[in-house]
């Protein structure tokens, strides 16, 4: 990531200058701007820079047939990427819609096979549902107005489902048991039910 906003960096202040500048040079009041069209307020780009106060932006803004600049991507001092905001606040910050092949998440939360131990305390489906019509949500599980609130931290949430689905397969490998012994039971009294007739 930080090769790739130095690279940035580098290209924009070479671009806006067209001549070899210190970068102190370059980064104070330097605009480059083009335009696509010379109807109306027409469309364009520019790149320019502003220091809001402790940290160094490096902007790139499009305009689309109007007057109004609308910042796409920020770069900041501190190796932050805003895309659709101005501010962001993270090593990349989004402002819309993420579209991507695939996703990977690292993360140091451990993963929930803790479930499969055998001095794990599965609770009891009753107390589940005791749980949930009280408090409308599965028990460890953030509710609506806590994901509402704090917003949802995708590691987090898909460990604490997957130690759902690993909870319900225990319930559900117990409750397969608990058939197959009725099933059992029930086949042997059919079967002494028609040697007793």
């Amino acid at each position: 990531m930080m090769s790739f906003v130095n690279r940035l960096f580098s290209v924009a202040l070479l671009i806006a200058c067209c001549q070899p500048l210190g970068a102190q040079e370059v980064l104070s009041d330097k605009i480059l701007e083009w335009t696509g069209s010379r109807w109306g307020n027409g469309f364009g780009h520019k790149i320019y820079s502003i220091d809001p106060g402790g940290r160094t932006l490096l902007n790139v803004a499009a305009r689309h047939n109007s007057g109004a600049w609308t910042d796409m991507i920020s770069l900041t001092s501190q190796g932050y990427v805003g895309i659709g905001t101005s501010d962001p606040q993270a090593k990349l910050a989004v402002n819309g819609n993420i579209l991507a092949k695939e996703v990977k998440v690292k993360t140091d939360i451990s993963v929930p096979d803790y479930v499969f131990e055998p001095d794990y305390e599965l609770q009891a489906l009753a107390d589940v549902e005791a749980y949930v019509k009280k408090h409308k949500h599965l028990p460890g599980i953030p509710s609506a107005g806590e994901i509402e609130r704090d917003g949802l931290n995708l590691a987090k949430i898909n460990l604490l489902l997957l130690e759902k689905i690993e909870e319900l397969t225990l319930h559900q490998i117990k409750l397969q048991k608990q058939l197959n012994e009725l099933t059992k039971r029930l086949e042997e009294k059919e079967i002494n039910d028609e040697s007793n007739n």
